[in-house]
């Protein structure tokens, strides 16, 4: 075996190698830090140019298990790490909006950019969607909208499955063609099918978690001429 594949890389023998001695040099380095590193050892990067941190940071977890490497000890208790965001006086309820959606005015978007405003979002996210607040997985954008300066909606965008058969199938991906172009997939409104219930690490072939129904919402009419072409800069 000449490569390993996490987080949708392949990772030659030598780089694993390479990783091992970034941490043997650099002893007091914690997790973040290291993933930063091997970023820019690898010029791995997301298609806006940012490192490609969380995936990096999964990558090197999974190294680990398979006994590849050994990390710092991490910082974050799982205890922490599920911790409920308290509720505060910001995240009260406020005054009823009663005019139409085309009635609004000084209607804005801001991106969540920083620690308090994340703390925000996850503190509306717990205290008024039905699920709760859980952390969404690997690189993310969550937003807050706002009219007349008051919330009227929060959205959040996790990555992309790497793999999922009827979105797959709907789009008429290839390997090669899904690996370049995934990042180009948001989210979703067209029924395709159902997921099998297994979860991404289930072994067994057997159902472990609910079935889920696959929706996507093509923004273009030729989606699938995008999303298939293997031309640089599409």
């Amino acid at each position: 075996m000449n490569t390993c594949r996490y987080s949708g890389r392949d990772f030659e023998i030598t780089e694993i190698e390479g990783i091992r001695q970034l941490i043997a040099d650099n002893p007091g380095m914690n997790r973040q830090t290291l993933s930063r590193e091997v970023c820019r050892m690898f010029k791995w990067h997301k298609q806006n140019g940012e490192l490609k941190d969380m995936s990096c940071r999964v990558a090197l977890i999974r190294m680990e298990k398979d006994g590849l490497i050994q990390l710092p000890p991490s910082q974050c208790t799982t205890a922490n790490s599920q911790r409920r965001p308290k509720h505060t006086n910001a995240t009260d309820p406020q005054f009823p909006i009663t005019d139409s959606a085309g009635k609004l005015v000084d209607i804005s978007i801001k991106l969540v950019a920083h620690k308090k405003q994340s703390a925000l979002w996850n503190e509306y996210i717990d205290r008024y969607h039905y699920l709760g607040f859980k952390m969404l997985p690997g690189a993310q954008l969550r937003y807050m909208v706002f009219a007349n300066s008051q919330v009227v909606a929060l959205l959040g965008f996790g990555a992309s499955a790497w793999m999922t058969a009827p979105r797959d199938k709907y789009i008429g991906w290839t390997h090669a063609e899904r690996e370049k172009n995934l990042h180009l997939v948001i989210n979703n409104c067209l029924c395709l099918g159902e997921t099998k219930g297994r979860g991404k690490l289930e072994k067994s072939h057997n159902q472990v978690v609910p079935v889920k129904t696959v929706w996507v919402y093509p923004l273009i009419k030729n989606f699938r001429t995008a999303l298939t072409s293997l031309k640089e800069g599409l």
